[in-house]
């Protein structure tokens, strides 16, 4: 499937270095990648990636239980679903 400037909101929950270029392009114009995953490295992100279509990068600490009860009731409103990918035990380490 072809994402590359389709997404208005990418929210990264992890704490580990991506390929944040491809992120960006992912985004729609005027589109968000947002980070409530503490990456400890460095987002190396050029400038004109953003600059071109609007993009943004935000961040914020996870939200209280209220919160996101509120998040989770909007997406079931709007049908906004997870994307899930399960894996048996015996291939733990294939799915990390």
């Amino acid at each position: 499937v072809q994402i590359k400037g389709t997404l208005d909101f990418i929210l990264n929950t992890t704490n580990v270095s991506l390929d944040w270029g491809a992120y960006i392009q992912a985004l729609a114009p005027k589109g968000t990648l947002h980070h409530v995953g503490a990456v400890l490295e460095p987002m190396a992100i050029g400038a004109f990636s953003l600059i071109g279509g609007e993009k943004k990068i935000s961040g914020s600490p996870l939200g209280s239980p209220a919160l996101n009860r509120l998040m989770l009731d909007f997406c079931e409103r709007h049908n906004i679903l997870p994307i899930v990918e399960e894996f048996p035990m015996t291939d733990v380490n294939k799915a990390i």
